[in-house]
């Protein structure tokens, strides 16, 4: 039997009627209702879902790669092949691995440095945030460090990215539209070279 939970703040949880193959709780199943023996935040399932479970064994390339970004790997047209050339895809921890980086000046680099480790982050864990300290060592590496200026470089890409040292830094839904058409020029490039 499959339990359907709908997603709601846990306040309203007690309040929502859970279904079990069609029939209201009450109806069968039991006397109590689902909210005391299924809690929504326990899955026995690996969190990757039936479908792509099953795709993942097949080989397809989306092992370790969070829900969330599955469906917006779908919706960008990015396939796992194509994330393979700039992403350490297959482990938990996906980080950046490309050769370089886009952009003519430190600002430009700086910025596809910021996006693409954002773009890691989220292909993780869903959330496209990154510490301060890896964000540095990636700018060091990829000669986007704009050294005691680097708050200051940060702040002018406001409309792309929020944060700060302390708290990290994470994508707005600019940032990550600006990532994705960073990462179709990087590949396209790749594909012609």
């Amino acid at each position: 039997r499959r339990l359907k939970i709908s997603l709601t703040p846990r306040a309203d949880l007690h309040t929502q009627q859970h279904q079990v193959d069609g029939r209201d709780d009450d109806e069968g199943v039991g006397s109590k209702d689902a909210t005391e023996h299924e809690s929504p935040d326990v899955d026995d399932s690996d969190g990757r879902g039936e479908e792509d479970e099953t795709a993942d064994e097949d080989g397809s390339g989306l092992e370790g790669i969070n829900d969330v970004a599955k469906k917006w790997m779908k919706r960008s047209g990015l396939s796992p092949e194509l994330l393979s050339e700039l992403f350490s895809l297959g482990i938990d921890d996906i980080d950046l691995v490309a050769t370089r980086v886009p952009g003519k000046n430190l600002r430009q680099r700086l910025r596809s440095v910021v996006l693409l480790k954002g773009v890691a982050s989220f292909l993780s864990s869903g959330a496209a945030r990154v510490e301060h300290k890896k964000l540095k060592e990636a700018a060091a590496h990829y000669d986007a460090d704009p050294g005691t200026n680097f708050a200051t470089a940060i702040r002018g890409l406001a409309a792309e990215v929020k944060g700060n040292a302390a708290a990290g830094y994470t994508l707005t839904t600019r940032g990550l539209t600006e990532a994705t058409k960073i990462i179709k020029e990087m590949t396209a490039t790749k594909k012609s070279s």
